[in-house]
Order: structure tokens, then C-alpha cells, then sequence
């Protein structure tokens, strides 16, 4: 079977969770069930990626991007011959559908929470309108959680029979590390005082960062600092003015962009993983964590009980009392600590890249038996 990809996300180096997504998909798909992949992309991919994806290269350039997504795209899915064609990351669907088609949804925050402040009308409608395409021109919608099945049938005329759950995964990278040198070692190269929380991911304000730099505040221990990992700008340098204000300025730790090799010794040497976010549709960092053996404490809105169980310290994101509680409970309580440990590896050892992959190929098994439509 010939799958196409559309690969436009992995010209960008960064590994926030489509990217993930679709790298790790795109290896299993290959390495365990033996599919040929094209990837099709306005431009070359990212070296970083370049190394780690294998399949065949399809790379035309044309500007701007909704002619190459609508007006080009479906003449180069004809001339590779493709069984089925699939948009890994929200969007990027050809409105002419020249073969059957494959759209993964990760998320409808912006539509469940509305418009945060700081996205133009153009980012906005170009979005909306591509988005609207993909779900209307897709023979299957695959949803990383129930949450977001449940938003996508809520939301948009979508029948019920085109919407199938397939969870994502940690990457294997994710994993406890037993060599305390090696640890401390990475702490001192990152400038990292223990013990700390830790807080991975973006500082868009529906991520909810300000409640947590609040929060800890609060809790008023100087005994304990707080780690916020993930790429800085407007938005980090709001949170810095939070943490000045509230003055703990000296204990909030502002990592910026940082690797995989990175995030592994961050995750290992925290107390625990806080996510706050006001909706998450699956939430890879809440995964990385619970596979690196350490406690997890999340405001559980969207798809984060679903992904989570019983793994993990759950708070109100709205209240800043309840997460200070959350973060003194978790200062205090050792045994409340190796519980959650134990319980999250359990839990993340659910989730498989093989298992996303064998249903994700059982679908497009599916989908190419039916006629395509031109």
C-alpha cells in the first residue's frame, strides 16, 4: 500500500505535538508494518527530521500555500500513485479528493474555548477555512482522544461512522534514568536548582502558565522552585513579569527550547510534572512523564482523565487555592509521590507507537476499498 503524508509541519524543527505525532506515527508505520510513505511538502524537511523519518521525498514548491495545498497538491497525489492520502496535523487536506483521504484531528481548543487574543483575522480564517476542508473531504477522521470525538461531533456535521479514536504515545526516548552523576550533571550544564516542579510545554494563555507561576507564589515555600520548559517569547516574558511581581522571580526557572536529551534528565530529577492547561486533547508531556516514573498533578480538563485514570494528583485550573494545595500536597508527600509513580508507569505503558500504527494502518486498509471520488 502507498501512503502519502502531508509532511509541510516537518520542514519546521520544532517538537511541539504534531510534529511528534507524526514522526513517531510515520516510523511505526514503517519500521512495524512495512508501508510505503511519501512525503509531500512545499519545502525540504527539517534536518532534524530529515534523519529520523524514512520515506520518499515529494517536495514542489508553490505560493501561496492554499495553491499548493488545493490547486497542486491533488496532481502530484495522482502522479505517486497513492492508495490514500493523509493530513497528520489538523489540517491540509485537498478540497478535490483524487484518492481516499485521512485527516487527524489533535485538538478544537480555539472553537471550545474561543479566540485568545493575539492570532490575526488572516491566521484566523485561513485556519478556519482549511480545517473546514479537511474535516468535510476526509473518508475517515482519526481523534487522539474521546474529548476530541465528542468536540468534533458536537461542533461540525461530521457522521459518527467517520470519527475513530486512536491514541498517541510517549517516545521511547521517555524513559527513568538510574544514573544520578549523569542527572546532576545535566541539572548544573541547565543552571537547574532541585527540588523543583516542572511544567512542559507552550505559555499560550489557554495553557493556563499564569495560574500555576501564581499559584507557587502562594504556596510560599523557598525550599521548592518551579521549572518552566518550553520556547520563550511574548508570552514567557508576561510569566516573567507574574513571577517578578509575586516575587519569586529568583525561583521560576525559564528553560527555553530544549531537546529531547534535555527533557529526559528534567523529567527524571522534578518532584512532579504540573499541567494546568484549560483543555488538552491528549497532552505528550502528561505521557513523557508518567514513562520517566515521576508523579503527575493536572487540572484534568479536556482528553487529561481520559489519558491519565488514576494517575495522578487532579486540581481546579481555575482556582488558585486548589493548585497551591496540589503543589504543597506534593512537596509534603513522599508516599503520595511513589504512588503516582508507580500508577503513571503503568499507565503510559498503555499507550504504544505499534498500537497506534496498527489501527491507523487497519484504517487505511479501510478506506482504500471504497471508490474514491473525484
Amino acid at each position: 500500500m502507498k501512503i502519502g503524508i502531508n509532511a509541510r509541519y516537518l520542514a519546521n524543527g520544532d517538537q511541539r505535538g504534531l510534529n511528534r505525532y507524526t514522526v513517531n506515527l510515520i516510523r511505526a508505520l514503517v519500521a512495524n508494518r512495512g508501508i510505503n510513505i511519501s512525503l509531500l511538502s512545499d519545502r525540504p524537511l527539517d534536518p532534524l527530521f530529515d534523519t529520523l523519518v524514512p520515506g520518499r521525498r515529494v517536495v514542489f514548491r508553490a505560493r501561496p500555500h492554499v495553491w499548493w495545498e488545493q490547486g497542486l497538491l491533488p496532481k502530484y497525489i495522482i502522479h505517486e500513485g497513492l492508495d490514500v492520502f493523509h493530513a497528520p496535523a489538523d489540517w491540509g487536506l485537498p478540497y478535490r479528493r483524487v484518492c481516499p483521504q485521512v485527516l487527524t484531528l489533535h485538538s478544537l481548543c480555539s472553537r471550545v474555548l474561543g479566540q485568545f487574543p493575539g492570532m490575526t483575522w488572516k491566521v484566523r480564517a485561513k485556519d478556519s477555512f482549511s480545517t473546514w476542508i479537511s474535516i468535510r473531504r476526509a473518508d475517515a477522521i482519526i481523534v487522539v482522544s474521546e474529548c476530541v470525538r465528542r468536540d468534533l461531533l458536537r461542533l461540525f456535521p461530521v457522521p459518527a461512522d467517520r470519527v475513530h479514536v486512536i491514541y498517541q504515545a510517549a517516545d521511547p526516548v521517555f524513559r527513568p534514568l538510574e544514573d544520578n552523576k549523569a542527572l546532576r550533571e545535566g541539572l548544573d550544564r541547565l543552571g537547574v536548582q532541585q527540588p523543583y516542579f516542572l511544567y512542559v510545554g507552550g505559555f499560550e494563555p489557554w495553557k493556563n502558565v499564569s495560574t500555576l507561576v501564581t499559584a507557587f507564589a502562594d504556596l510560599g515555600r523557598r525550599d521548592v522552585n518551579l521549572v518552566l520548559a518550553g520556547l520563550t517569547g511574548s508570552h514567557a516574558d508576561a510569566l516573567r513579569a507574574v513571577a517578578r511581581q509575586r516575587g519569586v522571580e529568583g525561583r521560576v526557572y525559564f528553560t527555553g527550547y530544549l531537546d529531547d536529551d534535555c527533557l529526559v534528565v528534567l523529567y527524571n530529577a522534578a518532584l512532579a510534572l504540573v499541567h494546568p492547561s484549560l483543555y488538552e486533547s491528549f497532552g505528550f508531556p502528561l505521557v513523557e512523564a508518567m514513562q520517566c516514573g515521576i508523579p503527575v498533578a493536572a487540572s484534568g480538563r479536556g482528553g487529561m482523565r481520559e489519558v491519565l485514570g488514576d494517575a495522578a494528583l487532579f486540581f481546579d485550573p481555575t482556582d488558585v487555592l486548589s493548585l497551591a494545595s496540589a503543589l504543597g500536597t506534593l512537596a509534603e508527600d513522599a508516599d503520595l509521590r511513589r504512588r503516582l509513580s508507580a500508577a503513571g508507569v503503568t499507565r503510559a505503558a498503555s499507550f504504544s507507537w505499534d498500537t497506534t500504527a496498527k489501527a491507523t494502518a487497519e484504517l487505511y486498509e479501510a478506506v482504500s476499498l471504497r471508490r474514491a471520488t473525484r
